[in-house]
């Protein structure tokens, strides 16, 4: 071969580059809303938005983003609060919608699986009646371990994963899962107690009344949180 033709090959071979789509990635031309509980919500801690890899996602691409998660909702009160969430639709924008709850509404209203599940399914099918959301990236829950006895904690923990269970089986209601339990299960696996995580310690988990509230996560485990979010917003481009 000729150095010409090598010269040829070469320069075919960084146009074809050239010409390779690039990866989709987050831009000014989308915005992000979350809704949820206080473990999304500006509370102990900055919104989950403004968290790590999350907050980075948004800060980095130019992306807007809102969040009107309050601590202590449920999916019920999710319903009815539902002006708050609607009204940060951007008509225009790529509006993609993070959400995360079950957890309250096991714990506050002592729904049942039954109950919570379609609380669940009823805010989801009220949002898509009410917008043309580009992406939902619902996401499942945690380990929590502030009732009175182990006994209860793990009948409580039961209750979130099968929630979860029905939830993830029905892939109308979503775009991406979130799932923390296996994103960091260095944080969110739970025990072989059947009701405590390794988050419940000094450092990662949010100090009530002078005692760890085996609910919250703060520092590394809440940047997990957030990372793990960050991932289900990026695979949701690539469905």
């Amino acid at each position: 071969m000729s150095g010409y033709e090598t010269l040829v090959g070469i320069l075919a071979a960084h146009a074809a580059l050239n010409q390779a789509p690039k990866r989709k990635d987050f831009d000014e031309s989308y915005y992000i809303a979350v809704d949820g509980n206080s473990l999304y919500a500006r509370w102990i801690a900055p919104a989950i938005n403004e968290v790590a890899n999350f907050g980075a996602l948004v800060k980095g691409s130019g992306a807007n983003s809102g969040n009107v998660a309050i601590p202590g909702q449920t999916w019920a009160d999710m319903i009815k609060n539902a002006s708050d969430i609607d009204n940060l639709y951007v008509p225009g924008k790529k509006n993609f919608l993070v959400i995360g709850e079950t957890t309250n509404s096991v714990y506050n209203e002592g729904a049942s699986v039954e109950k919570t599940v379609s609380d669940a399914r009823a805010y989801i099918a009220a949002r898509r009646a009410a917008h043309k959301w580009e992406k939902i990236i619902l996401c499942g829950t945690i380990p929590r371990a502030d009732k009175s006895s182990q006994a209860e904690n793990r009948a409580l923990n039961q209750k979130l994963i099968e929630v979860d269970a029905r939830l993830r089986a029905d892939t109308s209601l979503y775009d991406v899962w979130v799932d923390y339990r296996a994103y960091a299960p260095q944080w969110y696996a739970l025990a072989a107690d059947g009701a405590t995580a390794p988050f419940m310690a000094p450092g990662t988990c949010n100090i009530l009344g002078g005692h760890i509230d085996m609910i919250h996560p703060i520092g590394a485990a809440r940047d997990a949180y957030a990372d793990a979010i960050a991932d289900g917003l990026r695979r949701s481009l690539k469905n």
